[in-house]
């Protein structure tokens, strides 16, 4: 609805089209006043000789009586084609656009000129009112017949391009002749009318007949007496005479209700905005001294408003969807889109809501929809850089305050995601982050490197344990094979004390898995009986075992060292066992939660997604079986120590070696040692693999 503040700009006619030279021109400033009012509008135009009362008479249509400049028919009158819009007096919604024009006869006019405010005015108005003093006379048929031949060329050049039929939904809907100063009688309109018709001619009479839907006669009576005549513009309105004032009453009230909205075609409704498009286009052809083509001018009109109102829409929707400061989260983009979008349509379909072509109406919201989509898009991106450039920062500060990249030791990876998870909670919490938040966390995170440095971390602790711990083991696997080979040297029903070779040889050896063992442990002690175990070794090969070697065998120190010895090995197994199973614990993680980028990114991940997961499914199960083989391995070890002390005791106790019974001891002793490196051998296997992955990583 437009609200009566509306009509402010036009409170007082404007000239609307003047002559510039020889070319028409639009007023500005009318056209701005104009482009701000929407509604469907009653257009109704007069037309005659200059003089005649055509501007009083106009100014009388909204109510007030006061508008246009009035002119006596001894000065100048109006010059072009003058506006006003005001609200309708009887239909709502509805503006009532008057137009006002100069006199046909002025002789500072040309023909040319007359003919085309003639058909400008005939053109623009769904109401045309013919102003005559008195009786049509023969220039008053030249003046008719100059609009019905222009009007004839219209239908000629429609006619030509098929559609002359329809030439009445562009032109008035109502014809009114007014005669002025003419006293009639009743019922002599319609007789006056027929009379009018037929003495302009059959030609011209079935060409007016044609162009107009509605023809109508109205007359009205002398406004004063000639005492008062003299005086007329200082009369007031009240003090003319009671018939003229009931028949002006009776004929503005009629031409109104029998006026409807200016149509183009039959698929546009007019607003005062259309009426400035239509005239545009129409001036345009007139001022290229071109045929006006009504289908033309109907189709620039209506991509005018299509063009006008998609216009609007979009500034709409610019106006409602503004976008914070800060980033916003994706929902509030969206309902703030959501409403944007509402708005945008209304005002489109406010502004197209005159047009009948629904169709093409439908077609144009599509193109709307896509370029509103298009807005959107935009405004989604500048919010997701915001995000991106805000989650960025707040990541990298809180990287800072958690400390991500100092996690040390075999347990590095889960001490990493313990932050981690610490850290996304509070990154999360945090307001004004946007739609990228959790990308720009996953892309930070990748490539910040933190997981895949911590992972180096572990496998390296692994690494460096399992290389450590293998070699003392091995070494100690080497000591028990050379006692099995030192117990096959004696000789059968030999003792303690003619032990030659052989038992020096065993002497050495366990001296030496005893330093060998305690070095970690005892560097002092240890050290020693690993470099006396060695020279005693050395010696036995060829000589008796010294005196100093016995006084160390038999030492009762000796057999608490042997027993720190297993003690250790143990602890070097339970160690490396704890480091694979921190290993084996993370790629069970892999294995449930899937795998890490930096994986699923390695030579193995991107050759084979299928390749990778089953090295991680295999890993997985091989360190279930290797944890199980260390507590095998430290049995296996248990087992050849006990051996070793047994033939401690028995030399100690100076017992008997027997053939079959050192050889069965040897042999076992050879046995534990040859299982001790099978499970190594499993371990390593394991570590193989771990190396494999993180080959593919580096």
């Amino acid at each position: 609805m437009i609200l009566p503040a509306s009509y402010r700009i036009m409170e007082a006619p404007k000239l609307f089209i003047a002559f510039r030279g020889d070319k028409l021109v639009i007023n500005e400033e009318v056209k701005e006043d104009l482009t701000k009012l929407t509604n469907k509008t009653v257009v109704i135009g007069i037309v005659g000789k200059h003089g005649t009362g055509k501007s009083y008479l106009l100014s009388r249509f909204p109510g007030s009586g006061k508008g246009f400049p009035v002119f006596s028919s001894r000065r100048e009158g109006t010059r072009g084609i003058w506006l006003w819009v005001k609200p309708h007096p009887t239909h709502p919604d509805t503006n009532l656009l008057l137009l006002d024009t100069e006199g046909l006869d002025d002789p500072k006019g040309t023909v040319r000129q007359d003919k085309q405010i003639l058909l400008l005015t005939a053109l623009l108005s769904s109401s045309l009112i013919y102003n005559i003093t008195r009786c049509i006379d023969a220039s008053d048929i030249k003046e008719i017949n100059i609009m019905v031949q222009s009007v004839q060329e219209i239908l000629v050049n429609e006619s030509s391009k098929g559609s002359a039929e329809s030439i009445k939904h562009y032109l008035p809907n109502l014809f009114c002749v007014l005669l002025r100063d003419y006293q009639s009688e009743e019922g002599e309109t319609d007789e006056y009318l027929q009379e009018v018709l037929t003495s302009i001619g059959p030609e011209i009479k079935k060409n007016v007949e044609e162009s107009f839907s509605s023809l109508k006669v109205y007359f009205l009576p002398t406004p004063a007496s000639k005492d008062k005549l003299r005086c007329l513009e200082a009369l007031e309105y009240n003090e003319l005479d009671e018939d003229f004032q009931d028949s002006l009453t009776s004929m503005i009230t009629s031409v109104r209700d029998l006026s409807v909205p200016k149509k183009i075609g039959d698929k546009i409704y007019c607003t005062p905005k259309d009426i400035i498009d239509l005239a545009e286009v129409y001036i345009n052809m007139l001022n290229n001294e071109e045929i006006v083509c009504l289908r033309e001018a109907s189709r620039n009109m209506t991509e005018n408003i299509f063009s006008n109102a998609a216009l609007m829409a979009k500034k709409e929707f610019e106006k409602t969807a503004v976008l914070d400061d800060r980033p916003m989260e994706a929902e509030q983009l969206e309902d703030l889109h959501s409403s944007a979008h509402k708005e945008a349509m209304s005002v489109f379909e406010n502004y197209t809501r005159f047009l009948l072509d629904k169709r093409a109406t439908q077609q144009k919201l599509k193109d709307l929809e896509i370029e509103l989509d298009e807005m959107k898009d935009k405004q989604k991106r500048t919010n997701s850089y915001k995000s991106e450039v805000t989650c960025k920062t707040e990541f990298e500060r809180l990287a800072r305050i958690h400390n991500l990249q100092d996690c040390e030791g075999i347990r590095a990876y889960s001490e990493l995601q313990k932050k981690i998870r610490v850290m996304k909670e509070e990154y999360f919490s945090l307001p004004y982050l946007g739609p990228a938040k959790q990308s720009v966390f996953d892309e930070c995170l990748r490539t910040g490197a933190y997981e895949e440095k911590a992972y180096q971390v572990v496998i390296k602790c692994l690494e460096e344990m399992y290389v450590e711990k293998r070699k003392r083991i091995e070494d100690f696997v080497q000591e028990l094979r050379q006692i099995a080979d030192g117990i096959d040297f004696t000789q059968k029903g030999t003792t303690i004390g003619n032990i030659a070779g052989g038992s020096a040889a065993i002497a050495g050896s366990i001296l030496t898995i005893v330093g060998l063992a305690l070095i970690p442990v005892t560097v002092g002690a240890s050290g020693i009986l690993t470099g006396i175990g060695a020279g005693i070794g050395v010696a036995g090969a060829a000589t008796s075992v010294s005196f100093s070697a016995g006084r160390i065998i038999k030492n009762r120190q000796y057999e608490e060292e042997l027993k720190e010895l297993a003690e250790n090995i143990e602890a070097d197994m339970r160690e490396l066992e704890k480091h694979i199973t921190c290993v084996r614990e993370l790629f069970l993680s892999f294995q449930d939660q899937g795998l890490p980028r930096f994986l699923a990114d390695s030579r193995f991940g991107v050759t084979s997604a299928l390749n990778i997961a089953s090295l991680v499914d295999d890993i997985v199960g091989l360190g279930a079986k290797v944890l199980s083989r260390t507590v095998v391995i430290i049995g296996f070890i248990f087992a050849a120590v006990s051996l070793v002390m047994e033939m401690v005791f028995l030399v100690k106790n100076s017992k008997e070696l027997y053939d079959g019974c050192k050889t069965e001891k040897a042999q076992k002793i050879r046995e534990q040692a040859n299982q001790i490196i099978e499970g190594l051998d499993e371990i390593g296997e394991f570590m193989l693999m771990i190396r494999d992955i993180t080959a593919s990583i580096q």
